[in-house]
């Protein structure tokens, strides 16, 4: 966002609309990395319109938490106003001093774009190169916990570069030796409401299903036929908060083979 921001501000002509001309970068943005990028994409799947929520706004907080905005540029609308400062020729009196001292700057610590960023033409992809590594890894390391000075267990896994390959559901265990007690405890909050979330869903799958093949729809079973198995996985770690939804979802005769222990 701060090299796009960038980027429009110096680009533009004289007397152009610079909120106007970075709504069209963001969407040309969204178009070049769909180019390069299948999913994950902001605007992907409405090329050519600018979103509800633009990127611009969905990371204007994140930028202030990273420190590349200026403490000093108080909302995105600021920004602007600045971009445009800077770009105008400035004012002189007589002697040819500046008649204005208005702050232009917006933006800070910022790595320099990749090659071919500015050229509209070539596709964008998410792949980070090694300077964006390093920056991101740099970033990463200083994030604390909310309201603390300690250290976040992601901070910690990026400073020591561990990995846990695989697809294996649930959160690995080698996570607990980073883990200080209060990470500890959060990651026990973590795994419970996974299981939790695991037989929620596909009860609610089911549900679905249900009710569609009641009122003549489709005849699916891709989340009934997981049912058992998932209480067997998963119902244990949830017996208590599904125990207390138990009777909103037994009114449907043969949904849940049998109700867990």
């Amino acid at each position: 966002m701060p090299w796009l921001f960038l980027h429009a501000a110096t680009s533009i002509h004289r007397g152009s609309d610079l909120d106007a001309v970075i709504r069209r970068r963001l969407i040309q943005l969204a178009i070049r990395l769909k180019q390069g990028e299948r999913y994950g994409v902001i605007g992907g799947d409405k090329l050519g319109e600018l979103t509800s929520q633009p990127p611009d706004r969905v990371y204007w907080t994140a930028l202030r938490q990273w420190g590349l905005l200026l403490s000093s540029v108080g909302s995105r609308s600021e920004a602007i106003r600045r971009l445009r400062t800077s770009v105008r020729p400035p004012l002189l009196d007589d002697d040819g001093s500046r008649l204005d001292d208005d702050a232009t700057e917006v933006f800070c610590n910022l790595p320099a774009p990749p090659h071919g960023w500015d050229n509209p033409e070539l596709k964008l992809d998410f792949n980070l190169r090694p300077r964006e590594q390093a920056f991101l890894r740099g970033k990463l390391s200083l994030l604390t916990r909310p309201g603390e000075p300690a250290q976040s267990l992601l901070a910690r896994l990026v400073e020591s570069r561990d990995s846990y390959p695989g697809n294996a559901p649930g959160l690995p265990a080698e996570l607990d030796a980073r883990a200080d007690e209060p990470d500890q405890r959060a990651l026990r909050i973590a795994r419970d409401a996974a299981n939790l979330a695991a037989i929620g869903r596909t009860v609610y799958g089911a549900l679905v299903e249900f009710l569609r093949e009641e009122d003549d729809g489709p005849v699916e079973t891709t989340f009934r036929s997981r049912l058992p198995s998932h209480f067997d996985a998963y119902g244990q770690a949830a017996a208590v908060a599904i125990s207390m939804g138990w009777r909103s979802f037994s009114q449907y005769p043969g949904l849940c083979p049998r109700r867990p222990s």
